[in-house]
């Protein structure tokens, strides 16, 4: 599991496009059984 926080969707988008992180993607996506992505958003009382 990992669990990252972002300020924005756009700023995970943008992050996702960098060249580090696409070839990341590329090399270990076989190490995982799933891709599967959670969002989770705060509830204020």
């Amino acid at each position: 599991m990992l669990y990252e926080v972002w300020a924005s969707q756009d700023a995970l988008n943008a992050h996702q496009q960098q060249p580090h992180f696409v070839a990341f993607v590329a090399d270990t996506e076989h190490w995982f059984a799933s891709s599967a992505v959670r969002r989770y958003h705060a509830v204020t009382a």
